[in-house]
């Protein structure tokens, strides 16, 4: 079995637009097993972190701040955002449109390993 350091593991990827790259802490990662299927597919949750304006010659972090964490697999990702207002009826998450806003565990996909 490997084990993954967490305290040394990051994620990392590349802006299409303007080239820009972002690397931020690995926090967990899980395994989600399809047994009708016969499918593993793992994800990865990044640690949290602050809303910014990451290339700003000016205010570094966005004012109404939240905090957000990611979970992201092979093909599908959903964005957790913590706003400093709770507003439960607000959905936040630009993964929506590929994750249908559910988890493949909320959408009965598959189960926990």
């Amino acid at each position: 079995m490997s084990v993954i350091d967490f305290a040394n593991s990051r994620m990392t990827w590349f802006g299409p637009l303007n080239g820009s790259m972002s690397r931020i802490q690995l926090d967990g990662m899980w395994t989600l097993i399809d047994d009708e299927q016969g499918t593993e597919d793992a994800y990865y949750l990044i640690a949290p972190c602050h809303s910014e304006h990451t290339h700003s010659d000016g205010q570094l972090f966005t004012k109404r701040n939240y905090d957000f964490r990611g979970i992201f697999g092979e093909t599908e990702y959903t964005l957790i955002r913590t706003h400093w207002v709770a507003n439960p009826d607000v959905s936040a998450d630009p993964g929506s449109e590929n994750t249908g806003g559910r988890t493949p565990v909320e959408a009965g996909l598959c189960k926990r390993k």
